[in-house]
């Protein structure tokens, strides 16, 4: 589900404690987040949090194929 830039600081507010955040992650956080994530060494990643999965998006990008996720 993408949410609106809106929609997403009124959730936040709604749900503080859960979120902790009242901004989406910029494109440039997710690359410095993931820039060490190696497909030849990563097969295995845990992803914790309350956001609406733009992170995921570059976990999933820099996973190798036979990898596996948790979410």
């Amino acid at each position: 589900m993408s949410l609106t830039k809106f929609d997403f600081l009124v959730e936040s507010i709604r749900n503080w404690k859960q979120s902790g955040t009242i901004t989406q992650s910029s494109p440039q956080l997710c690359k410095k987040m993931t820039r060490h994530l190696d497909p030849k060494k990563h097969y295995f990643v845990a992803e914790f949090g309350s956001g609406d999965g733009v992170i995921t998006k570059y976990i999933l990008d820099k996973l190798h194929p036979e990898g596996k996720t948790c979410f």
